[in-house]
């Protein structure tokens, strides 16, 4: 009898955890994959004085890898279509593991919600490989993306942002590679350099 009460309360459990198993690895992982970079779309936001940047996949929702960049809606970058060297496409990322990789005015006392963007380093590649980065600058009269730069004229390489350090005249972007380039007020793209 203890036997069967047992059996009777532990099969639903079973039978449970049975149906709810992924029945492939890769079915697995991609579950993982979806839990562990759940990412709300206000993420994707980013305010200027102009109105609110967004990335937007190429299904119309904000996300990332983006296919383009709006500014109220309208498009204000766009890599639909376009292709590496190699002939992947090419999307649009923002590089948000690094708090460098944005110039944000401070927040003032009691300001609500997020700080307001007025430059940002934007990647453009194919999933984690970034190809060529490209400066968006929000603090002249209106937007203004500089030309789209890297260190690998054959778009062979994946290149990775290590830091920005802006400043009024002059801002510097440092790869990992130790490559630096120079972004002056002008919106001219020079380098790279070598300064570390």
């Amino acid at each position: 009898m203890k036997l069967l009460n047992y059996l009777l309360i532990t099969a639903p459990l079973a039978c449970s955890l049975c149906f709810a198993a992924p029945t492939t690895a890769q079915g697995n992982a991609d579950d993982i994959n979806r839990v562990l970079n759940v990412r709300d779309a206000a993420e994707y936001t980013y305010p200027t004085k102009f109105g609110d940047l967004k990335f937007v996949r190429a299904d119309g929702t904000p996300g990332e890898p983006a296919e383009n960049l709006t500014l109220n809606a309208g498009v204000l970058l766009s890599t639909k279509g376009q292709a590496d060297k190699q002939g992947g496409p090419l999307f649009l990322m923002s590089e948000s593991q690094t708090t460098t990789s944005r110039e944000k005015l401070p927040r003032r006392a009691g300001q609500a919600g997020k700080t307001e963007t007025t430059r940002m380093i934007v990647l453009i590649g194919q999933g984690t490989c970034t190809k060529k980065l490209a400066v968006l600058d929000f603090t002249g009269a209106k937007p203004f993306i500089s030309e789209q730069f890297g260190n690998d004229q054959q778009e062979r390489a994946c290149l990775t942002f290590k830091k920005a350090k802006w400043g009024k005249k002059e801002s510097e972007i440092t790869l990992s590679s130790g490559a630096t380039y120079i972004y002056d007020a002008k919106g001219k793209i020079s380098g790279p350099f070598a300064f570390e």
